[in-house]
């Protein structure tokens, strides 16, 4: 029984190690084409600065409007742990503390739904 959960164990940790490995590439993938993202626009960033300073000396406006550096790719979420067939952490007894009549009978500040205070 105990070699069986080990290997079971073993092939999880497999699993979640080969998820783990693809989502630190797809990860340092995104990393690197927001860096390229953000130095593309800090180049023509500074061009436009240029271009304003030159618009300066020439009592003019300038020809383009400042740029934005736009929304970056966001990172994808995480991976957790792999769910097996006898997954421990998926059981739950289901059992829920209290009734729902006895959390609504008084409002977390100590007033009741007529607006007077409950110590009254």
């Amino acid at each position: 029984m105990q070699q069986k959960r080990q290997q079971e164990d073993c092939c999880k940790q497999k699993e979640q190690s080969g998820v783990l490995t693809e989502w630190k590439k797809l990860d340092n993938l995104q990393k690197t084409q927001n860096t390229a993202r953000r130095e593309a626009y800090h180049e023509a960033m500074h061009l436009w600065k240029e271009e304003s300073n030159l618009a300066k000396q020439e009592q003019r406006q300038v020809g383009w409007a400042k740029l934005k550096l736009g929304k970056l790719e966001s990172q994808a979420p995480k991976p957790g742990p792999v769910q097996g067939k006898g997954d421990e952490t998926s059981k739950g007894n289901g059992e829920v503390t209290g009734s729902e009549d006895e959390q609504s009978d008084e409002n977390i500040d100590g007033m009741e739904s007529d607006g007077e205070s409950a110590e009254e």
